[in-house]
């Protein structure tokens, strides 16, 4: 499938949260694109300490881009962590405990 058909498909990752059920929706558009702005947020504030950098595109997937100006699309959360190993050079370890300790004293 191509690119653009792929982006229209519209699969939702469980954190996405849930917007509809059987049909009806059970949050109203405006609260879903602000738990999104929120999930990119919090995830910028772990990617930038790896120089990594998400943008949300079209409510429909992510673009996760690094300082040297390498690009990957990235269709959810699920997809997320495995683009930015990817991309970083030296991919954070989550239990690292000098990582963990960068994490809570990094100011914005």
């Amino acid at each position: 499938m191509c690119g653009l058909c792929g982006s229209l498909q519209g699969s939702t990752h469980w954190s996405d949260g849930a917007p509809f059920d059987g049909g009806r929706e059970i949050l109203p558009a405006w609260r879903r694109r602000a738990e999104r702005r929120a999930r990119v947020a919090a995830a910028n504030h772990v990617l930038s300490l790896c120089g990594l950098t998400l943008k949300d595109w079209q409510g429909a997937r992510y673009v996760l881009s690094s300082r040297t100006g390498a690009v990957a699309e990235v269709s959810g959360f699920g997809d997320l962590w495995s683009q930015a190993d990817r991309l970083c050079a030296i991919a954070p370890d989550p239990l690292d405990p000098d990582f963990l300790d960068r994490l809570a004293h990094r100011h914005d």
